[in-house]
């Protein structure tokens, strides 16, 4: 009890029963299950169907919701790999968890890869080498026979053939005319 006389309470005209420890109420029943004051240490934990074992979290039910009442982060040995804001916005970090590099900004509907500024629906951030013909970006249409634009480059070793090619075509490979517009 409060006094430190007791470790355990109960009351008979309620049925409850409290677990004391120096004097502090620890572990009381209640009409509609218990209350826990303090850390619960245990092997394993199961809450309205949802398993809690080590390092799984594991729904009964088919579906796990996680909720935060601001930023949802997800950790992986104390860095930083996904950030969720209040707001919608999604960040996917590098190695470090320091820089996001795959960005989407919820506000805007915008997705960004190498920047966390998107500043047109899709933004594309960033320098890299390809040693052989590679694509950087495909936008396609709405089926496999839509057309499509390709963007990429080659750097052709043995020639020190460096170029840049878009082009459109269909998915399947056919081309099909590029043409620019304004207005």
């Amino acid at each position: 009890d409060p006094n430190g006389v007791n470790f355990l309470g109960g009351n008979g005209s309620t049925g409850a029963v409290t677990v004391y420890y120096n004097g502090v109420a620890k572990l009381a029943t209640t009409s509609t299950g218990i209350d826990v004051t303090g850390t619960v240490v245990a092997d394993e934990l199961t809450v309205d169907n949802i398993a809690v074992d080590g390092n799984t979290i594991s729904s009964t039910t088919g579906s796990l919701l996680l909720e935060a009442a601001g930023t949802f982060t997800l950790d992986t040995d104390s860095v930083e790999r996904v950030r969720v804001s209040s707001i919608g916005d999604v960040s996917f970090y590098e190695d470090t968890g320091t820089t996001p590099k795959f960005f989407w900004d919820a506000s805007a509907e915008s997705l960004g890869i190498g920047t966390s500024s998107p500043t047109a629906l899709l933004d594309i951030l960033g320098a890299g080498t390809v040693d052989t013909e590679a694509e950087y970006a495909i936008l396609r249409g709405g089926g496999s026979s839509q057309p499509c634009l390709r963007i990429g480059g080659n750097n052709t070793t043995s020639s020190s053939l460096r170029h840049a090619f878009i082009n459109s075509e269909s998915i399947s490979g056919t081309a099909q005319a590029l043409a620019f517009q304004t207005g």
